[in-house]
């Protein structure tokens, strides 16, 4: 009896850290849709964010022709949080365009469809030696699917325990004359 005690306590301890769930959620792609601006361009679009660290990756958002997207040549980064994002494009000293997304409530690893806040704080700027012009977003939002949820550890650690009594029922049945 002693040793089927103890077998099941060890036994409990390795299923808990066997079917115990450490991960975090991925980070996800969110879409541009319907974004417009004030002169009637659109962009269209994706990038992926990533909640637990706030970074933003793999953007690839066309606008008229023009693509932001990352490492381009020379200047091109991301930078934000999760309630407003800039794309930047730059050719230092000679042009530059940016593209800044505001949302209406902040961005999460759990996905849905999340609003953009329109003008002044949604816009694109484009500086050259000419001068700087500005648009503004008037309309659009960002969408997902919803991440993949991970199954619970706890239904994973109730089946290692109905498991785990089993087997310790079935040594007691085997030990008893």
């Amino acid at each position: 009896m002693k040793i089927a005690k103890a077998f099941s306590v060890l036994a409990l301890f390795a299923a808990v850290g066997i079917f115990s769930d450490t991960t975090q959620a991925d980070p996800i792609v969110w879409t541009l849709q319907g974004v417009t601006f004030d002169d009637g361009g659109t962009a269209t679009g994706s990038f992926t964010y990533d909640a637990g660290t706030t970074i933003y990756s793999d953007w690839n958002i066309s606008v008229q022709g023009f693509i932001y997207m990352p490492n381009a040549f020379p200047v091109s980064f991301a930078s934000g949080n999760d309630s407003t994002v800039t794309f930047v494009f730059s050719i230092p000293r000679v042009f530059g365009r940016s593209l800044t997304l505001t949302f209406l409530s902040p961005l999460t690893n759990t996905g849905g469809t999340i609003g953009l806040v329109g003008a002044p704080e949604s816009f694109e700027r484009f500086a050259s030696r000419l001068g700087t012009t500005t648009r503004f977003i008037t309309a659009g939002s960002v969408t997902t699917a919803p991440a993949a949820v991970p199954e619970p550890s706890t239904l994973a650690l109730l089946a290692s325990g109905i498991f785990i009594g089993g087997l310790v029922k079935i040594l007691q049945l085997r030990r008893t004359p």
